[in-house]
């Protein structure tokens, strides 16, 4: 997903540049939200990230709509802050810890990943309903 916003991003610096008319998909709040979170390479990003783009009001007080340039501002507030690792403190066996963390750390972004897909969710809901029909 990422490399479809980089490319609607490109495409809109390009047209801007050469002063072409170009006409900028808009986004609802909840779509721009849901552009930001598709882009899973946020490292550590397991946090709800609603209500991460800014509230942006006409003067009549209707919610406006958001375009690629707010979406890739928030992707590059996020890429840049730095997600606090604790390790160890140096010393012996402190390598081998560190190891193991990054190891554990990557199981827990496989499994997160493993949980948050379509399938996993169409298949939890599959089973809830089969469990709720087998009870009643």
């Amino acid at each position: 997903m990422l490399a479809e916003v980089e490319e609607e991003y490109a495409e809109a610096i390009v047209a801007a540049d050469k002063n072409i008319q170009h006409t900028l998909h808009k986004y609802s709040r909840g779509e721009a939200e849901e552009r930001v979170r598709s882009c899973s390479y946020l490292p550590g990003y397991y946090l709800d990230l609603a209500n991460i783009l800014p509230e942006m009001d006409d003067i009549n007080g209707m919610t406006q709509s958001y375009d690629i340039f707010d979406i890739r501002k928030v992707l590059t507030y996020l890429v840049g802050k730095k997600v606090l690792d604790k390790y160890p403190d140096e010393g012996p066996g402190s390598d081998e810890l560190k190891k193991l963390i990054d190891a554990h750390r990557d199981d827990m972004n496989k499994e997160y990943q493993q949980a948050t897909s379509a399938a996993s969710i169409k298949t939890s809901l599959h089973e809830y309903s089969s469990m709720r029909q087998s009870a009643e």
